[in-house]
Formats: C-alpha cells, sequence, structure tokens
C-alpha cells in the first residue's frame, strides 16, 4: 500500500523541481538578455541557482528517496511502481476547487496573523505562520493546493519581510538563499501533510472494509464487495473472496 500513498506526493515533488527549474532557466535568460555588465549577469545566475536551482535539485532527491522507501517496502522495483501509477498519481495537482479556495485563505490568513503578532514578536519567528498555512493546505486540500499556499507566501515573504521591502527582486544570494530555503521547507512540510492525510484516509477505508467483512463472515455471508484496490490486493488473511465493484 505505501506507492498507493506516495505515488502523488513523489509526482508533485517532481513536477514542483520542474517548475523551479524553469523558473531558474527563465531567470538566466532574461538576465542574459538585461543585464549590461559581466558581474550582474554573474549574480543573476547565482541568484538563479540558489532561489530555484537548489531547492529543485534537494526536491527530486527527496522524491527519489520516497520512491525508493515505498519499492522497498512493496518489493517492487522503482520501475514497476513507476509504469504502474494510475492516472490520478500523475496529476497530483488535480485537487477539488475546495482546497485551492482554502490555500488561498490559508496564505492571507497567514498573513494577517503574522501582522497581528509582529508587534510583539518583531523580527521573530517571521515564517511561522507561513509553514501551518502550508501544513493546513496540505491536509485539507492536498499537495496541489499546499503548492498554490507555498507560492502565496513566498511572495509574501520576499515583498514584505525581505530588504529591500515592496520588491520581488532578489538583490544578493543571501535572499536567494533565505527565500529557496523557505519554498524548499514549505513543500517539504505540504508534500508530508498531504500523505499523512491520504494515509490515515486510507487506512480508515481499509478499516471500514475490514468491519463489513468481519460483520458479513458473523453473518454467514460470503461476499464482500471492497471500494479500495489495496484492500483486494493485500486482503486479509481470510477464506472469503472479494470482489472489487463493477
Amino acid at each position: 500500500m505505501a506507492h498507493f500513498v506516495t505515488d502523488r506526493i513523489v509526482v508533485g515533488l517532481q513536477r514542483s523541481a520542474a517548475i523551479l527549474g524553469v523558473l531558474a532557466a527563465l531567470v538566466v535568460v532574461g538576465a542574459i538578455g538585461w543585464t549590461t555588465t559581466a558581474d550582474a549577469l554573474q549574480t543573476a545566475v547565482i541568484v538563479a541557482l540558489l532561489a530555484f536551482g537548489v531547492p529543485a535539485a534537494a526536491l527530486v532527491i527527496l522524491a527519489f528517496w520516497l520512491d525508493a522507501q515505498a519499492a522497498s517496502l512493496e518489493g517492487q522495483k522503482r520501475r514497476e511502481l513507476a509504469a504502474a501509477r494510475d492516472d490520478a498519481a500523475r496529476h497530483p495537482f488535480r485537487e477539488p476547487v475546495f482546497g485551492y479556495v482554502v490555500a488561498v485563505v490559508a496564505a492571507l490568513g497567514a498573513f494577517t496573523l503574522r501582522a497581528l503578532i509582529d508587534p510583539y514578536l518583531p523580527g521573530s519567528i517571521p515564517y511561522v505562520t507561513y509553514f501551518i498555512a502550508v501544513a493546513i493546505s496540505g491536509w485539507i486540500g492536498g499537495y496541489g493546493p499546499a503548492v498554490l499556499t507555498t507560492a502565496l507566501c513566498a511572495c509574501i515573504v520576499r515583498y514584505f519581510y525581505m530588504m529591500p521591502a515592496f520588491s520581488f527582486q532578489l538583490t544578493t544570494p543571501a535572499d536567494a538563499i533565505r527565500l529557496g530555503s523557505f519554498v524548499f521547507v514549505c513543500l517539504v512540510i505540504g508534500g508530508l501533510t498531504a500523505a499523512l492525510h491520504s494515509a490515515l484516509r486510507r487506512v480508515q477505508t481499509l478499516a471500514n472494509e475490514l468491519r463489513a467483512l468481519k460483520a458479513g463472515s458473523r453473518s454467514g455471508s460470503t461476499r464482500v464487495v471492497t471500494t479500495d484496490p489495496t484492500f483486494a490486493d493485500s486482503s486479509p488473511h481470510t477464506d472469503l473472496p472479494l470482489l472489487r465493484p463493477d
């Protein structure tokens, strides 16, 4: 069952890494077209690599590790698991609209809460409310909404909490490292919370199926229909046949 839980997260991390890679490439291309000195171009390339390239590479490594762990638990090869992914796993951003509404509300709520506590904790733990917002989005909406919350929070963090304020420009490698680290941590939090919630829901589904199975056994029934594909593939030790729904 491990790969059913991690598939969407692994693919989501890979897609997120690809998006960050594209952003890094766009920054470099833009720098080539707009900068007039070699020093400015070098700074732009370093900023692109630190803000987007390094987090993208870290996400690829994390996705590879999760995939390897799932394959180890299932006793299969990574390629076999990748080939067995269904359509839902291949499109991790296809979540209900409600989840994306929650993502926007969570980001705005995190900004509001941070503004309220700022007079009491000036300059302290500036990102904690945004980490919580990403976790809420991942738990309620899934990985796609968590990515949206991450993007919104990253824009807020850069615009309000990094110097120069009220600008989206990254002028130093240090700023790029701060923003890249923030994005990476948020995406990891979103992925883990989404995976945990997915696992808990699947466990609850299996528990309900098992209770139905036991109830049918006590009543003399020998046919139980399961709605979870992993339950039929790895059914408990029982003589009762499990039938998939038509």
